[in-house]
């Protein structure tokens, strides 16, 4: 089951449903976006959209964002179902339009009109993201994080005396919403060694020829 949809036929995204065989499990979306950002042909040393490969390495605007992810979304799906493979839960594929600048267009009009895709669904794979890095020595690193930072949005609400400029009172709310605010700003949040940057820590070491001791990196991290 698949079908092309968008608010017009230059933002189209892409859906894609894998029927499972349990209908009692929830949901797998793997999603991504097909856009890229504008090119600026006079900063390119070759064809932008020519795919060209050279020395192993592919050139094209959104290579990396995110055409790679795509294909190995896409690439191994079709490879898995070409073998027979046949998925427990439901899976739901999703190529965006309009990523790039803000997903009006893209993401959100699919909810917001196609939502049916996205009811069942408890887990979501995105978008790879991250960059690899090659060292002197010609190794290249594929590095790895655990996660990243979010947003958690808060109210806070203080209740104080009314005054005025000529008739100051101890009791004031500003005053008690400005300590909370800056409470929250001097919070010095945990920083936790998780084992899958340790061990990137640990063959990066390993790559560089440089040596470590683990109980030492865990107390600098964990305390």
């Amino acid at each position: 089951e698949n079908k092309i949809v968008g608010p017009d036929n230059k933002r189209c995204s892409v859906l894609a449903r894998i029927q499972g065989t349990n209908n009692e499990l929830s949901d797998l979306v793997l999603h991504g976006h097909l856009d890229v950002v504008p090119v600026e042909k006079e900063k390119w040393t070759k064809d932008a959209f020519a795919a060209v490969i050279e020395k192993d390495l592919l050139w094209g605007r959104g290579a990396v964002d995110m055409k790679n992810g795509n294909a190995m979304i896409l690439g191994s799906i079709a490879q898995l179902i070409k073998e027979g493979w046949k998925p427990k839960r439901n899976i739901t594929i999703a190529m965006f339009a309009d990523e790039e600048a803000g997903g009006k267009y893209g993401s959100h009009y699919v909810v917001n009109n196609h939502g049916e895709y996205f009811d069942n669904a408890s887990e979501a794979v995105g978008e790879v993201g991250g960059f690899s890095h090659t060292l002197s020595n010609g190794v290249r690193l594929y590095l790895i994080e655990t996660a990243q930072k979010g947003i958690a949005w808060m109210k806070l609400t203080a209740k104080g005396t009314a005054g005025h400029g000529s008739m100051i009172n101890s009791d004031n709310a500003i005053s008690k919403i400005s300590r909370a605010i800056n409470s929250l700003t001097n919070h010095k949040f945990p920083i936790t060694l998780r084992d899958a940057v340790l061990q990137l820590l640990l063959e990066t070491a390993h790559a560089t020829n440089q040596q470590f001791d683990q109980k030492i990196l865990k107390k600098l991290f964990c305390n």
